[in-house]
């Protein structure tokens, strides 16, 4: 039986909430019925689980597919909520979507007709395992930084570099950026990007399609391999999102 991942997080731009299980801190995974269409199985999960049907819903596909079909990958939707709503089935719960802080001068606007500098990095505990992502998105001649990190549950060290990117492109799509420099110190994913190296992994071809979309809704996306030590912000972010999830698991236990 095929089944799927839905992303659910109500429509807050900059920070919010996303819906996972309760056991894993993973996406809702759907099963699909013989017959059924992806969208009338998202319909029916929500509607069991929050109560929610009809036009408050708006559904986003983020992997492409064609009309009813599932596509050969696995598909991942992304669900947009009007507002957080109750849980009504004790499996599932809301986690803190993503968290931005502002730095630079206060008040510092990003300028869209200027060059705008991204770094991010993500990681993971594991391999796969517990994984954060963190970014920084700067104007220097404005005076602009902003910065963003949060825990994405478990995945490899791949996919959260991905994630991070994309979490990073959304932001910058958002504050109308339109020219953006991509730094990372992950070679394989500036590679790929560039299109040097191909995308054979699974789970990253879903990724690297959805990172390449949002690009390409910029002017001028350029990704740029750095060391290391010219990406410890976002490192620092990233590491600073598992530091806070682990606190938050201990605190549970």
């Amino acid at each position: 039986m095929a089944s799927f991942e839905v992303f659910v997080r109500p429509e807050i731009l900059a920070e919010g909430h996303c819906l996972v299980t309760s056991a894993a801190g993973e996406p809702p995974r759907i099963e699909l019925k013989p017959g059924e269409s992806w969208r009338g199985a998202v319909e029916s999960f929500l509607g069991d689980t929050l109560g929610v049907s009809g036009p408050v819903l708006e559904l986003k596909d983020l992997a492409g597919a064609e009309g009813e079909l599932l596509p050969l990958l696995e598909l991942k939707v992304r669900c947009y909520l009007p507002r957080k709503l109750a849980v009504r089935k004790g499996k599932f719960h809301w986690v803190e979507f993503g968290k931005f802080t502002s730095g630079g001068q206060p008040g510092a606007k990003l300028d869209p007709r200027l060059e705008v500098e991204l770094f991010t990095d993500g990681g993971s505990r594991g391999n796969p395992g517990p994984a954060g992502i963190g970014g920084l998105l700067r104007q220097r001649s404005a005076g602009y930084e902003e910065e963003y990190y949060r825990a994405i549950g478990t995945a490899t060290n791949n996919e959260a570099e991905y994630r991070a990117l994309i979490e990073g492109l959304k932001l910058a799509l958002e504050r109308g950026a339109r020219k953006v420099r991509h730094l990372a110190d992950s070679q394989l994913l500036v590679r790929q990007l560039e299109g040097a190296y191909k995308v054979k992994a699974p789970e990253l071809i879903v990724l690297h399609a959805e990172a390449k979309a949002l690009a390409a809704g910029l002017e001028a996306f350029t990704p740029t391999h750095v060391p290391r030590e010219q990406n410890t912000q976002a490192d620092r972010l990233a590491n600073r999102a598992l530091d806070e999830q682990e606190k938050t698991e201990d605190a549970q236990d």
